[in-house]
């Protein structure tokens, strides 16, 4: 009976350790100033992407047609630049993380003051949070932004013209954003504690996109499923509908946390 008991109160601190770790990473992650920027940046990649629409529109000097403030936040999604910055900045907040604790041996601090599963846990719950919701927020951004400033220079909707439901639809590409952005950020932690360096956290997620973009334009353009675009707006024949590129990126996301993990395991163990 003493056995048990014992043991039980153990898995309990164990599991409070985890969820303190959880909650105190998550917080660093999504509290730090390159969170902010994350986010900002991103929805300055819409407005860019969108530039020449928006310049093209008000050098009409007409009202701006209806819905124009979602559409040009829909379309810029699919943009080269929006698909480029995404994995760069979804690894800002908090993938160099861990590369930053082995360095400074503040790993070895937190390790003493939980364990090494809490540890492990914590830092790919941060980066896995903060590095879906920097896309996710900063599309939510440059949406708000653009409903502020060109709804009022827009054309109201006719008569018995359904409004296009633009936010709907800007919301389903969040969705799978966000997941893709779990893994762009999972991925740079993974990564980046093979080689210990920071660098390698930010831009290896950049690298193997454009690898992978390169690959599937110039020599595999049936083999979809390896597409980033398709990732966040999927077109091609997915078995599952949109949400199977989710699915996909979630599972991704899975096998990079495994082999942080694994790897972080066995060097918190030599510190």
């Amino acid at each position: 009976m003493w056995k048990m008991v014992t043991k039980v109160k153990w898995g309990d601190v164990m599991g409070a350790k985890t969820r303190n770790a959880i909650l105190s990473s998550t917080k660093q992650a999504v509290c730090s100033i390159r969170f902010v920027l994350g986010v900002v940046a991103m929805a300055f990649a819409v407005f860019f992407a969108s530039t020449d629409i928006i310049l093209g529109e008000l050098a009409k000097k007409e009202p701006l047609y209806p819905g124009f403030h979602g559409s040009i936040v829909y379309s810029a999604l699919n943009s080269d630049a929006v698909i480029f910055f995404v994995p760069i900045l979804c690894a800002l907040p908090f993938a160099a993380a861990y590369v930053d604790d082995i360095k400074s041996k503040f790993a070895r601090y937190c390790v003493c003051r939980s364990s090494y599963g809490a540890y492990i846990a914590g830092r790919i719950a941060g980066c896995a949070v903060s590095g879906g919701l920097t896309p996710v927020l900063g599309v939510l951004l440059a949406y708000g932004l653009s409903a502020l400033g060109f709804t009022p220079l827009e054309e109201p909707w006719g008569a018995g013209v359904e409004p296009a439901p633009w936010l709907g639809q800007v919301l389903s590409v969040c969705g799978l954003l966000f997941f893709a952005g779990v893994f762009w950020a999972v991925l740079g932690m993974c990564l980046s504690s093979f080689m210990e360096s920071r660098y390698i956290a930010y831009a290896s997620p950049f690298i193997l996109c454009y690898v992978l973009i390169i690959l599937y334009e110039r020599y595999f353009d049936e083999l979809f499923v390896i597409y980033p675009r398709q990732w966040i707006m999927p077109t091609g024949a997915w078995p599952l509908g949109q949400w199977s590129a989710g699915a996909l990126t979630a599972m991704l996301a899975l096998f990079a946390a495994a082999g942080f993990a694994l790897r972080a395991g066995r060097r918190l163990r030599e510190l």
